[in-house]
């Protein structure tokens, strides 16, 4: 894995490009830096917000889910839709300051078949 992922120091955290290569089949945002509950520091819970962009080419929505299911067989678990273009952040207008979010818990899915996001996180 590159090292950029591997010990945050604090602030923005890059997750990477990540592709939803079959709609219906969910991506971890973890994909690129593997779960944050492993190595020394267990990171899984230390971050404040996450932020996802939905490449401009995509053809239909991007979905972030919470918990490894599809959004179209389970919309109770959609944390957001992005449309092509857009962009989402967890929390929405401030960082999350008493929790935090377990990245290890968030997963993308898509309406179209490889459909691309750009994700980051803030660490703190």
């Amino acid at each position: 894995m590159p090292t950029t992922f591997a010990n945050p120091s604090g602030g923005p955290f890059p997750l990477g490009k990540i592709t939803v290569t079959t709609d219906g089949t969910p991506v971890a945002l973890t994909v690129n830096t593997g779960s944050m509950k492993e190595g020394p520091l267990k990171m899984a819970r230390r971050f404040q917000q996450v932020t996802v962009y939905a490449a401009k080419v995509n053809t239909g929505n991007l979905y972030i889910m919470f918990g490894n299911v599809s959004a179209s067989a389970n919309p109770n678990a959609i944390l957001a839709q992005i449309p092509p273009g857009g962009s989402c952040s967890l929390p929405q207008g401030g960082l999350l300051i008493n929790s935090k979010i377990n990245l290890d818990q968030l997963f993308l899915d898509a309406d179209v078949n490889g459909s691309i996001a750009y994700a980051n996180a803030i660490y703190g």
